[in-house]
């Protein structure tokens, strides 16, 4: 059987877009490295405790918002049970002395900011305008069928801390609007505003979990298209990406078998995809860019089991920095671990009282686990187990400041480190967030065609990362196979 696209990787892009693709009458197949189906969103269980790996909370599912209508395109928001987030305070920016809210809405968002800090309100409603401005020079965020409407060049190096710190003197109030930047790996030398603004802006519209897991994302997109006559194959490693003097016609599986194609679209990172890619279709400069392109950091995660009954829910999420950390320091001092974490309590059907579980998140670089780089998964000794321990154990430490007698709410507690990632996500080194995109190289980025006339990329590392920004990836290369407005007025109209 030859299909007309066949996909490498199932995580939520390679799922998006075979869902497209199989909805709109292609026979597709998807081929996945893992057991399961889901990449970065996939859940796991612990002592019949479900966590999220990724896609932590999702932003813009209001009605009419712009990922509600991709959503309802692809059957999930009747399909999902959905939490909405505190709307007075759905991201909360905690120091050790003092707490501000991020409240949902733009006028509701600058109401809030503005009585912590008074005297700044101009300063404020300037960044929120500026951010919602900036999602209009993307037509496919906003679904906009005029897809040409603006020249993005003037906006693309724009540095976001810059930019932040030339609205307000009051560093209390950078550190504030700069405080959820772990969520996109922001660092303060190269982090672009365009960025910061499709990330943060989703949220600011609405903010919600996905109640159970957002594996449950992967799951309905997995039986979609299943039933639309897709074949998706787990447990399928592809050892080898075939081509002829003009086009890729095959792919190898490490099983042996060979999958031919009319189209391929890979979804995992680039720089994978090179060393599977033998071909002289594509120049050795190009190659070089790929394999040379810097990439985000990655995350080590601590998922905590809580006593039952002892630890309270808590509708938001917490950025929390020590009394005197701003995203400027932790720049300055990037090797001190822990400065800046991430928690929050995942959302269940069994309790709105309490929490049964909770996870924390830091950044953590690639070079704190590359002594184990050539090591598998259970296979890395007691070193290893012992480093983890030790982490956890100060980011539990910390939590202390945020919320006290939290240790002894904690029953169990599971970790994962950038080698965790980089096995099961299949990310080069663990990156969270794929490729670096930086405002002062704001056209090394990797487009979705390539020089190979049927042979595409798709993901956080084209487009933006996250759930948002993956689903527009999805949506953008396939509109490459199916016709830009063609596919977009069925977005629209969700025939």
């Amino acid at each position: 059987m030859i299909y007309d696209t066949t996909i490498i990787g199932a995580g939520l892009t390679g799922l998006m877009c075979g869902y497209i693709l199989s909805k709109e009458g292609q026979n597709v197949c998807i081929v996945e490295k893992n057991h399961s189906v889901g990449g970065s969103i996939q859940n796991f269980e612990r002592n019949g405790v479900v966590f999220d790996t990724g896609a932590h909370y999702i932003g813009g599912l209001h009605e009419g918002q712009s990922l509600y209508r991709y959503f309802k395109y692809f059957n999930l928001i009747d399909r999902l049970v959905l939490k909405k987030l505190d709307p007075e305070g759905f991201d909360i920016i905690k120091f050790a002395d003092k707490e501000y809210k991020y409240a949902e809405g733009k006028d509701n968002f600058v109401e809030k900011l503005s009585g912590y800090f008074p005297k700044e309100r101009e300063a404020i409603k300037k960044y929120i305008n500026k951010l919602k401005e900036i999602t209009k020079y993307f037509p496919f965020y906003n679904i906009d069928l005029d897809l040409n409407n603006r020249n993005k060049n003037d906006i693309l190096s724009i540095n976001a801390y810059k930019y932040i710190s030339s609205l307000s003197t009051n560093r209390k109030l950078i550190d504030v609007l700069t405080g959820t930047s772990l969520i996109h790996n922001g660092e303060p030398s190269k982090t672009p505003l365009f960025l910061h603004a499709l990330i943060g802006y989703g949220y600011i519209e609405s903010s919600w979990r996905v109640v159970g897991g957002s594996g449950k994302i992967a799951n309905f997109l997995s039986s979609s298209i299943k039933s639309f006559g897709g074949k998706i194959y787990t447990d399928s490693m592809v050892q080898k990406i075939n081509a002829d003097e003009k086009k890729i016609k095959s792919i190898t599986l490490k099983s042996g078998e060979e999958i031919r194609s009319k189209n391929f679209i890979s979804t995992i990172h680039p720089s994978l995809t090179m060393k599977l890619l033998k071909t002289k279709l594509l120049r050795k400069s190009y190659r070089n860019r790929i394999n040379n392109i810097e990439n985000t950091a990655g995350i080590f995660s601590v998922y905590i089991i809580f006593k039952k009954n002892s630890f309270r829910y808590r509708n938001s999420n917490f950025f929390c920095f020590d009394k005197n950390t701003s995203w400027e320091t932790i720049n300055r001092n990037d090797r001190v671990f822990g400065n800046n974490l991430f928690f929050m309590t995942p959302a269940i059907s069994k309790n709105d009282k309490f929490a049964e579980s909770g996870i924390i998140l830091a950044k953590m670089e690639f070079d704190d686990v590359i002594n184990l780089k050539n090591t598998t998964v259970e296979k890395r000794g007691d070193y290893y187990k012992k480093f983890k321990t030790a982490k956890a154990e100060q980011m539990i430490a910390k939590m202390e400041q945020y919320f006290p007698n939290f240790k002894q709410n904690i029953d169990k507690y599971y970790t994962s480190t950038p080698l965790t990632y980089r096995d099961y996500t299949g990310t080069k080194n663990g990156s969270a967030y794929g490729v670096i995109k930086n405002s002062n190289e704001p056209y090394n980025v990797i487009l979705p065609v390539t020089k190979i006339p049927n042979f595409y990329f798709a993901g956080q590392n084209i487009n933006v990362h996250g759930v948002h920004g993956v689903t527009i990836s999805a949506v953008i290369t396939c509109s490459l196979l199916l016709g830009k407005k063609y596919l977009i007025n069925k977005i629209r109209t969700q025939n």
